[in-house]
């Protein structure tokens, strides 16, 4: 009975002793895969970036600065990645690139370089300070091309505006020509015109002798509306001095309000705002002469006959 509590206490011993034993061994493994972690976390920035300029080299040439941006979006506190890009941007910004193109991919470069300030070490800020310094010069030449651009621009707009005055000279009422100035006035960069006393100086002019065709026409309007209204009081005078010549003939008749309706069409329905006021007074007298020779029941007649006359137009 000894002998089988002896070995009973001698396995639980070795048991107990393999348990302590697996323990040591896991937190061994812990331990070493915190080490690992540790590592992992403090080195992958520098092979990941390896990597990226390895694929970055072995990328076609016209895709190069394109993947560049790409891998640097991923490992923004890369100063390596931030020199290729830049210098891989400066292989791909032409010349011949239109300026707003190159003004786009220096807003993208300016932006990388905010971002790369923001994420990096702090002792690695001033690393990109050389990169900001070249990009300031570089846009300060696009800034330049622009405005350069800009002006001519305008310069053709401008000219096209006075070949489209040319055009209403002659026929101010052309409705095309009207709406294409009126397009290309709203299409001009008035800022740049501001800024620059020569395009300011041609647009003004351009736009004194649109104003003055416009001027022209309304004075020439004008004339006519005066000949209109000129004509429209003689024929209004000439109207009440043959209704007061047909009353004086037929006077007993019309009295008594036969024959008022002919007598209305030549006096009535005159627009006072058309007649001079000596008109007005020539034909107030007349229809004053008139009516007040008519019996009440004709000046009533003739009252409701005025008002339904129909206006006579200029």
């Amino acid at each position: 009975m000894e002998l089988v509590i002896m070995i009973v206490v001698a396995l639980s011993l070795t048991a107990l002793l393999y348990l302590i034993w697996k323990t040591g061994q896991i937190e061994k493994r812990n331990q070493n895969s915190n080490s690992e972690t540790r590592l992992t976390t403090h080195k992958p920035d520098a092979d990941r970036t390896s990597e990226f300029l390895s694929y970055i080299e072995t990328t076609p040439k016209d895709r190069k600065y394109y993947i560049a941006k790409h891998c640097f979006n991923r490992l923004p506190a890369s100063y390596e990645l931030l020199s290729l890009l830049w210098k891989l941007h400066q292989e791909t910004l032409s010349e011949s690139m239109p300026a707003i193109l190159q003004r786009d991919m220096i807003q993208d470069m300016s932006a990388a370089i905010a971002t790369y300030r923001q994420v990096c070490n702090i002792e690695d800020i001033e690393k990109s300070n050389s990169i900001s310094e070249e990009l300031e010069q570089l846009s300060s030449k696009v800034l330049e091309r622009l405005q350069r651009e800009g002006i001519e621009l305008v310069k053709r707009q401008l000219f096209r505006l006075r070949e489209l005055i040319d055009v209403l000279s002659d026929d101010p009422d052309n409705r095309e020509t009207l709406r294409e100035l009126k397009k290309l006035d709203n299409s001009l960069n008035k800022e740049l015109i501001e800024a620059i006393p020569e395009l300011l100086t041609e647009y003004r002019q351009t736009s004194d002798a649109l104003v003055s065709i416009f001027t022209h026409k309304k004075d020439d309007e004008q004339e006519i509306i005066e000949k209109k209204e000129q004509a429209y009081n003689l024929k209004a005078i000439k109207n009440h001095k043959l209704a007061l010549e047909k009353f004086e003939e037929k006077k007993r008749d019309i009295k008594r309000g036969s024959g008022l309706k002919k007598i209305v069409n030549l006096i009535g329905g005159w627009d006072n705002r058309h007649l001079l006021p000596s008109t007005i007074s020539y034909t107030n007298t007349i229809y004053g002469t008139i009516f007040s020779k008519l019996n009440k029941e004709a000046q009533l007649s003739i009252t409701e006959l005025m008002v339904h006359e129909k206006k006579k137009l200029l």
